[in-house]
Parts: structure tokens; C-alpha cells; sequence
């Protein structure tokens, strides 16, 4: 099965490369009533009673609850508690503890309550960040990211600050990332921007995957998002209409796990290679390779069935003997796809997924490379990490 499954997945990759969207289908909508002045900036839903969690920091009962149908419940406050969060601009679900988190923009702070809204304590940033307004939990890590003015930072659940932060700034409009949501199923964030239309998925190393236009939808204001694993929902509050709109995003049964890490390109910036989509049979999975957004040197994409060997040769492979310290092989290579053209930074291929039940449980494994005569080394190549995508 493994050894059909490189000749079939490469044949669907010579198709045109094609931008990735999330695979949106609108659910229902609701209306915050209770909200005023600037309207609603963040939105969660906890995975017991499956009820939803609006924040409307012009209001002094800054959180609405509404059950799962959209129908108001009541409020409470986070002003109160300690750190002080007045104006609270976003808010994440804990599935571990099944508690809320929220950051405030105000006096940089995060706060933990439980969902009847009872104080369980948080902490400030030390220094303040630029804008801290998006906030989300990560269930792989059992960590917080925080997304401020082009920047997201991970933290500890007491406020250490971790190594899984990632530089990010929309392509355009306000450099504010006013929410923030993973998605476990690809590894990916999902971001949106102050006063934007679109949704930005990015991959953990900060390279833009996809855009979303929301827009269709009657989107007109982007603030908070939340990603539901378990309903596999996705949920975007619009600030303007005080209206928070659900939609389907179809969960994966195959899944994309990366490992290793990439080698610098000419500019100092690692190559990341992402997948958005789905790996499932009949469906498109499409693979993203960022680097430097100065780097538009065309791409290398190596795809094969094992990463053991290479040529003979164990896996990963340390490319230091040729010259090219810090790079890695870790992948075969039963297909190699030279030449995929690179535009700022970015460059991607869309895999179509034969629908072929005797795919499903195979494994394939694919690596970016550039060779680029601009790095100073004897080998001049630069390297990405490695996807290992199941097929479901």
C-alpha cells in the first residue's frame, strides 16, 4: 500500500498550484443585543455545555453567555478580579480545566475564571506587549498564545514565556492581530487583524498558508475567533455588528505532524513547510513552503514513502559533510518536483487526494529545499522541516 501511495499523490501534484481557503460553510449567526458602544471584540464556546462566551469590553458586565443556540443567558464581570481585567479583548477555552482564559489589552494582563465567572487568578506581562487582544489555548501543548501588533508569543499557563512564538503581519490593513485560534488537525493558527474582512491561517513559524475572505459572508469587521474541535466549528465575532456567525470547518480524519527543523535561506530565515486542507481521500491538501519574504528563489519538493532512508543512506541525513551546516534530510525521495515558482517568500502546491480506499492509513513524507548561490556555504541549499501526512 505505502509503496503505490508516492506515484499516485505525484501525479496529482503536477497540477496547477492553487491559494489554499478554509473549506467555510456558514451555520447560523447571532446577535449580541446587550452589547454597546464598540460592540463585541472576542467570542469562545466551552465544550461541556456547548455554550458560547461573548466579550463587550464597552460594557461593565464585559462577558454574555448565550447557550448553543445563540440564545442570550446572562453576564458577569471581570473587573473585579486580580490582575484587573477592565476591558477585556479576548477570550479562549481551556478544555483541560474547563475554565476561560482572557487578555486585556489595557494593563497587559491575563486573567483565568471559571465559566460561572468566578476569579481563579492570571498574571501581567513583564514588559508590557504592544496591544496583547488575541488569545488562544493550545490542547497539543497545553499552552496560551497570545497574538499582539505583529507578533504572537506562547506562555505557560503561569506566564513563562515560551520558545513557540512566531513573527506575523497581514499582507495588508492593520498589523493589530486581534484574534488568534489553533487548529489541532493541522497544527496551524488561524488569525485575524483589527477592522479586517479575512481570515489569515499560519503555519506555526509564521508563514501564511491561506486567506479566507469573509467578506461573502456580510463580514465586515473581524475581531475574536475560536476553532471547536469537537463540533468542528469555527466562530468569528464581528465587532461592527455585534454579531457572532458559526461555521462548519470539516474536521480531518487523515492528519499532517511535523518534525525537524529547516535550514536558513539566503535572507536568515528558515524554511517551514504547512499543509491546509485535508489530507482525506477525495479531498485537496495543499503545501506551503515560506521563507524570507525577500527569497524568491523557485522550490524544491521532495515527496517519498519512508523517512528512514535516503539513497541508501540513514535518516535524518546531516548535510554538514557537503557543506551546509544545520541542514537536514528527512525524507526519501521517490518524487522530486524541482522548479515550483516562489513569489514573496511563499511558494505551494496543490495535492489532490486520489480517492482510492487502499490509500487510507499510508504515509507519505515530503521536505522543502532551495538551492540558492546566494548562501555563503560549498552546498548552497536551504532546507524545511518535514511533514509526515496520513492519509484518512
Amino acid at each position: 500500500m505505502r509503496i503505490a501511495l508516492a506515484p499516485a499523490l505525484a501525479v496529482a501534484l503536477l497540477s496547477p498550484p492553487s491559494r489554499a481557503q478554509l473549506p467555510l460553510s456558514f451555520a447560523f449567526s447571532f446577535l449580541d443585543a446587550q452589547a454597546g458602544g464598540n460592540g463585541n471584540i472576542g467570542v469562545t464556546e466551552d465544550e461541556v455545555a456547548g455554550n458560547f462566551y461573548v466579550l463587550d469590553f464597552s460594557n461593565t458586565q464585559t462577558v454574555h453567555e448565550f447557550d448553543p443556540t445563540g440564545s442570550f443567558l446572562g453576564t458577569f464581570t471581570t473587573t473585579g478580579c486580580a490582575p484587573p481585567n477592565p476591558t477585556p479583548n479576548d477570550v479562549t477555552y481551556d478544555p483541560a480545566s474547563d475554565t476561560l482564559w482572557f487578555v486585556d489589552n489595557d494593563n497587559s494582563a491575563v486573567l483565568n475564571m471559571t465559566r460561572a465567572g468566578t476569579c481563579l487568578g492570571g498574571w501581567l506581562f513583564t514588559p508590557p506587549l504592544s496591544n496583547p487582544v488575541g488569545i488562544t489555548y493550545r490542547r497539543t501543548t497545553g499552552t496560551l498564545f497570545i497574538s499582539y501588533t505583529g507578533q504572537v508569543t506562547e506562555r505557560s499557563l503561569a506566564g513563562v514565556l515560551l520558545s513557540g512564538g512566531f513573527p506575523f503581519t497581514p499582507p495588508s490593513g492593520s498589523a493589530i492581530l486581534s484574534g488568534i485560534t489553533h487548529v489541532p488537525q493541522t497544527g496551524n493558527f488561524l488569525i485575524t487583524q483589527s477592522g479586517g474582512t479575512a481570515i489569515y491561517e499560519v503555519g506555526p513559524a509564521g508563514g501564511l498558508v491561506s486567506t479566507t475572505p469573509l467578506s461573502p459572508f456580510g463580514i465586515v469587521n473581524t475581531q475574536g475567533l475560536h476553532y471547536n474541535v469537537q463540533q468542528q466549528r469555527l466562530l468569528v465575532v464581528d465587532n461592527s455588528l455585534s454579531t457572532t456567525f458559526v461555521f462548519d470547518l470539516p474536521f480531518c480524519s487523515g492528519s499532517v505532524v511535523s518534525g525537524g527543523a529547516g535550514c536558513p535561506d539566503a535572507q536568515g530565515t528558515p524554511l517551514y513547510l504547512a499543509a491546509s486542507g485535508c489530507p482525506d481521500l477525495g479531498a485537496t491538501l495543499t503545501l506551503v513552503l515560506t521563507g524570507s519574504p525577500a527569497n524568491t528563489v523557485p522550490a524544491i519538493l521532495a515527496l517519498g514513502v519512508s523517512n528512514a532512508t535516503w539513497s541508501g543512506l540513514p535518516l535524518p541525513l546531516d548535510l554538514a559533510f557537503l557543506g551546509a551546516p544545520g541542514c537536514f534530510v528527512y525524507t526519501s525521495n521517490e518524487v522530486l518536483l524541482p522548479g515550483i515558482p516562489n513569489a514573496g517568500g511563499a511558494a505551494s502546491l496543490a495535492l489532490g487526494i486520489p480517492n482510492d480506499p487502499s490509500l487510507v492509513g499510508g504515509v507519505a513524507y515530503a521536505q522543502g529545499f532551495q538551492v540558492d548561490l546566494a548562501l555563503p556555504t560549498p552546498l548552497p541549499l536551504a532546507s524545511s522541516n518535514n511533514l509526515a501526512v496520513t492519509i484518512g
